[in-house]
């Protein structure tokens, strides 16, 4: 199998795996050969998933570090992070100065979002100089999401000043300044990332690509101005909070305001992910209208308008999103529709026990305007 991953012949070698498993007895020794293997052999990942999913299924001891590591590789393959993570730990107690273990054990605290052991390994590999890159993307992307942005920064910067070219770090510069909304920043760190890539005759295209379009994507939003630092302390708020699971009401008005801005600046991804954390936070039926007007911006009419009738099926009476129907049918030129919807919304305000005469004088007065369009 070996030989063949040499000679590019993979549907061959990977045979030979299957049929080396399939030998009867055998040895964790031979199983850590095979997983190595994997690991350097060009095989997609449904294929590693599959034999990775073999070799557990033969409940063998690990023997030694390298067993325990190695099937430690096999959980990480199938997405098994609780019983990776046991056996990490094992190896890491029989060599507690194996640097590929702490790699392992680092990635593992990532996936499970836990901010002070991954930070640990990440500060292990950076003094011992292993894993180096890496280890400085991870530690400032946790830094990041547990709202500490200006340590994040700091510490790829510093890195960046002595080891400047390091494109990937230059990458994850790049979206901690546009997750803060520093745009100018974002697009002069991806556009060293670009240069750098563009100079590296084995750089991959698609890589180069992704990044020439968040640069078309960021030129845009730089264009647009970088955000007040109002509204980046906001978002350090909220990215506080969200890592503590702190959602609660009081961050709603920030919220709102951040969908807002990456409304104005055409970033429909993080837009209707605000709409959503203001969902969760709130719990108010009215929000839904909010997420609506911000679909709609995007295009997605239809959606918007199946959104807001999903609602009103189950919760008729809000007025405000039969009005928000109403604006956005409106919008796109349904003047029925819109005006049905206003009457709708006029009908639920007369039948209120403390109707509120502004708000039907307003309704009114749109009912009134659509009937004349």
């Amino acid at each position: 199998a070996a030989l063949l991953s040499t000679l590019c012949q993979l549907d061959d070698s990977l045979q030979c795996l299957h049929r080396a498993l399939d030998i009867k007895p055998i040895d964790s020794y031979v199983t850590s050969q095979i997983v190595g293997l994997l690991s350097i052999s060009e095989f997609n990942p449904a294929e590693i998933k599959s034999v990775c999913k073999k070799v557990i299924s033969l409940n063998l001891k690990p023997n030694g570090i390298d067993g325990l590591f190695n099937l430690g590789l096999c959980y990480v393959q199938i997405e098994d992070i609780d019983n990776a993570l046991k056996l990490f730990l094992e190896a890491e107690k029989l060599d507690d100065r194996d640097t590929g273990t702490w790699f392992q054990l680092m990635e593992v605290y990532f996936k499970k979002q836990d901010a002070i052991k991954t930070i640990e390994y990440c500060d292990k590999l950076i003094a011992a100089n292993k894993q180096f890159e890496e280890a400085v993307n991870k530690k400032s992307r946790v830094l990041s999401y547990t709202g500490r942005s200006i340590p994040a920064i700091s510490l790829l910067q510093d890195t960046l000043n002595n080891n400047p070219r390091m494109d990937f770090l230059w990458f994850t510069l790049s979206e901690i300044h546009e997750q803060n909304n520093k745009f100018s920043d974002a697009l002069e760190s991806a556009r060293q990332c670009l240069a750098l890539l563009m100079q590296n005759e084995n750089s991959n295209r698609t890589k180069i690509d992704a990044v020439k379009r968040r640069i078309d994507s960021l030129r845009q939003k730089a264009s647009n101005g970088d955000a007040t630092s109002e509204i980046q302390q906001a978002l350090q708020q909220l990215k506080k909070a969200e890592a503590e699971h702190v959602g609660e009401k009081p961050h709603a008005d920030a919220i709102r305001q951040l969908t807002k801005i990456y409304t104005k600046n055409g970033d429909k991804q993080k837009a209707l992910y605000y709409c959503d954390m203001l969902l969760k936070t709130t719990n108010y039926i009215t929000d839904f209208g909010h997420k609506a007007m911000v679909m709609s911006h995007f295009g997605d009419h239809a959606e918007a308008v199946q959104l807001l009738t999903d609602i009103l099926k189950e919760w008729p009476t809000v007025d405000s999103l039969w009005y928000v129907l109403s604006k956005i049918n409106e919008d796109h030129d349904n003047i029925k529709d819109a005006l049905r919807a206003a009457m709708k919304c006029h009908d639920v305000l007369a039948k209120s026990s403390k109707p509120n005469k502004q708000h039907i004088a307003e309704i009114e007065a749109r009912i009134l305007n659509l009937r004349n369009l």
